[in-house]
């Protein structure tokens, strides 16, 4: 396991609190994880920078969990949870959530994953 701290912006850390973060992404380049775009619900320049990531692996956690946030809640369940999926089998890294706790990569991708389910289950 790799030891690395990262603001990651996901929808459990969005849902469960007011925002006061700044919007940064620590140890990336910066908009390479659309942080500002998902927390101010510009979609499309979001999913632009994520789609785009430069500097980042197309396999990273953080960009895998908020590019299958984003699809989520833009409407496209099968291709986030799919992503999210692939960030629950990946590397486990340490990230820092949009309120400031910190958590490990595969567990944050599980609850939004699990969410996803869920919604799913209650249709």
């Amino acid at each position: 396991m790799v030891n690395r701290l990262m603001l990651c912006a996901v929808a459990i850390a969005a849902a469960a609190a007011p925002l006061a973060a700044k919007p940064v992404e620590v140890g990336y380049p910066k908009n390479s994880l659309g942080y500002a775009a998902l927390m101010s619900a510009q979609y499309a320049t979001a999913e632009q920078q994520l789609r785009a990531a430069e500097g980042v692996a197309a396999n990273d956690p953080a960009r895998l969990i908020n590019l299958g946030t984003l699809l989520i809640r833009t409407g496209r369940q099968a291709e986030g949870a799919a992503l999210l999926d692939q960030a629950v089998k990946g590397e486990d890294i340490e990230l820092v959530l949009a309120d400031g706790r910190t958590m490990w990569s595969r567990d944050v991708a599980r609850r939004a994953l699990a969410s996803v389910q869920t919604n799913y289950a209650g249709r």
